[in-house]
């Protein structure tokens, strides 16, 4: 995702769920990781990460908001208390539906777009943004 939201200016928005931003990625000069492309993430930036998660560490989800501020105000990092790895995927053990509708709105936020009227455990929503990752392009 980092990579992805760091060479897309064209995007409207960029939305992490637990990924880790210390784990390098293949790029074209070498390995680079969340932290080595946080100056570059210019669009709207929601992190969604878990306060047990272990991969990615809160610290670690921090650290990367904090970089990312440096050059883009328009960052938001959520970690949620309790929560752990996978807490928003409904077919894992870690699934925990508490705060869904935080989450939606933290990303309506990000989009600058009104919530829509919907319940966190409305079974078609939780499978739009179970997803492990999630962009948004402008259109």
């Amino acid at each position: 995702m980092y990579q992805v939201a760091a060479t897309n200016a064209d995007m409207k928005a960029a939305v992490a769920w637990y990924g880790p931003p210390a784990r390098p990625y293949q790029g074209a000069a070498g390995p680079v990781t969340g932290f080595d492309l946080a100056k570059d993430i210019k669009i709207p930036f929601l992190g969604l990460y878990g306060e047990t998660d272990q991969n990615p560490k809160p610290e670690d989800a921090r650290r990367f908001g904090e970089l990312v501020k440096q050059h883009n105000p328009n960052v938001e990092v959520v970690v949620y208390p309790g929560a752990g790895h996978g807490f928003y995927a409904d077919y894992r053990p870690s699934y925990n539906a508490r705060g869904g509708r935080r989450r939606l709105e933290a990303l309506h936020r990000l989009l600058r777009q009104k919530p829509p009227r919907l319940s966190p455990e409305d079974r078609p929503l939780r499978r739009a943004v179970q997803i492990g990752h999630f962009t948004a392009r402008a259109r």
